[in-house]
């Protein structure tokens, strides 16, 4: 597990994506006079070499003068320039949405009152968006892959009908980041950190349609939110399963980098690993990891296979102005898009039923205090079902609910509700007993 929160800095300035908090690092100052002083150093790709002016220099040395001044502007360009991109893109672990400027707030039939502003720093918590109050008959399908890759344009033109512009608002201002049309009548998918705070959305369709958006329902731990406009006729993204791809396959992306002004931006990749757990902010996620273009804004839009098929929604990116890492972005496997989306459709919230311990899987005689194989506790949450029931670090669950367990993944609790109530078998310093405990909505532990 990889535990980003040592790359956070400081807050972003007007254009940054709200999420990019490192201040970018300045470009040195230029020397007082335009030629730099003797005996400075300069540095270069190559490394550092120094460069000596005497106070009346021959042509041959004005001609290297010259040169290294010519040298010295180009490296100051470069770092100008770089300080600029740091600056758009200055967190480590960065979701991608973007501001957008006082002047460019489209209005539908209910326009906001506030002025639109540069938003602030945002961060996963509830969205305020007005509910939509009835459940969806709605349920995502994965399909099959197909056998014969597309071309890019091909791939673009299929696509690009299914991918929407999110706008949301406070009333502190706004933000531009991206969606994905699922249904003909209106269900668009985005991430949860778009609509965290907001207080309302419009989606812009790719032909210029703007519609008021209501908020079916959102998952803070797997970034995902699900909304829903009056519309009839849309075309729906295709989607396929995100296990079925594979590091190296060729994959694409469409959305709205810097906002409205580059809408519909097409960008390509590689899947550089699949399954890579990612912590942020509280939350442990297991995402694609791709060298694809993202950039502010792309933020709940598709990742594509070859196919034009979606198995993946973007949702962050990582960077380090100090080291320069450059294509590393990543997004939600489609597996999981379509576990949360129908949970979504049909309660309006998904549940995370947890036991309120941290554990890990051990076997007899490895581990000094493992008398028997199981999931060894760390430790017990003060205010979780486990603590009510007596469960103490140092034990050892070995049975749930009957079934033995060997390892973390052996305790699953999908089919599990919070609320219920489940039986666990205990190993407590060689003797064994069973207990009874109340699963916990893992958002409400302490």
């Amino acid at each position: 597990m990889y535990d980003w929160d040592q790359y956070k800095g400081s807050r972003p300035s007007t254009y940054d994506d709200p999420w990019d908090r490192a201040a970018a690092p300045r470009p040195q100052k230029r020397p007082h006079r335009s030629a730099a002083p003797a005996g400075t150093s300069v540095q270069t790709d190559g490394g550092s070499s120094t460069v000596t002016y005497t106070a009346k220099p021959s042509r041959s040395a004005r001609s290297k003068s010259k040169k290294v001044l010519l040298v010295l502007g180009i490296v100051l360009l470069v770092l100008v320039f770089t300080s600029l991109q740091i600056s758009l893109n200055s967190d480590n672990l960065s979701h991608s949405v973007a501001p957008i400027p006082p002047d460019s707030k489209p209005h539908s039939e209910a326009p906001f009152d506030s002025e639109i502003e540069a938003v602030e720093d945002s961060d996963f918590g509830p969205s305020f968006i007005e509910r939509y109050s009835d459940p969806l008959d709605f349920s995502l399908t994965l399909s099959a892959s197909d056998t014969t890759p597309l071309s890019y344009r091909d791939i673009y033109d299929k696509l690009i009908p299914s991918v929407v512009s999110i706008l949301v608002y406070d009333e502190d201002g706004g933000a531009c980041a991206t969606g994905i049309v699922l249904s003909e009548d209106g269900c668009i998918l985005t991430n949860q950190h778009v609509v965290a705070g907001a207080e309302e959305a419009e989606v812009i369709t790719h032909d210029g349609k703007i519609y008021n958006a209501l908020l079916v329902g959102d998952d803070e731990n797997t970034d995902l939110a699900l909304l829903k406009i009056d519309a009839e006729g849309l075309v729906p993204a295709q989607f396929a399963a995100s296990s079925e791809i594979h590091v190296g396959d060729e994959c694409f992306a469409i959305g709205n980098p810097m906002g409205m002004e580059y809408s519909g931006t097409f960008s390509n990749g590689i899947i550089s690993a699949i399954n890579r757990t990612v912590n942020m902010d509280g939350y442990t996620m297991t995402l694609l990891q791709t060298t694809t273009a993202l950039n502010v804004g792309n933020s709940g839009g598709p990742l594509i296979n070859a196919y034009g098929q979606v198995v993946g929604v973007v949702n962050m990116k990582l960077i380090d102005p100090e080291s320069g890492i450059e294509g590393m972005g990543f997004a939600i496997p489609s597996t999981v898009a379509k576990r949360v989306t129908d949970t979504l459709a049909k309660e309006g919230k998904v549940e995370h039923p947890v036991l309120g311990i941290t554990c890990y899987s051990v076997t007899a005689g490895a581990h000094e205090d493992a008398l028997v194989d199981g999931l060894y506790v760390v430790s017990v949450a003060e205010n979780s079902g486990a603590a009510d029931a007596g469960l103490a670090p140092g034990d050892i669950i070995t049975h749930l609910d009957g079934s033995p367990i060997h390892t973390v993944g052996d305790a699953n609790l999908g089919s599990r509700h919070v609320g219920d109530t489940v039986s666990i078998t205990v190993c407590r310093d060689g003797e064994t007993f069973d207990l009874s405990l109340q699963l916990m909505e893992q958002n409400e532990l302490n």
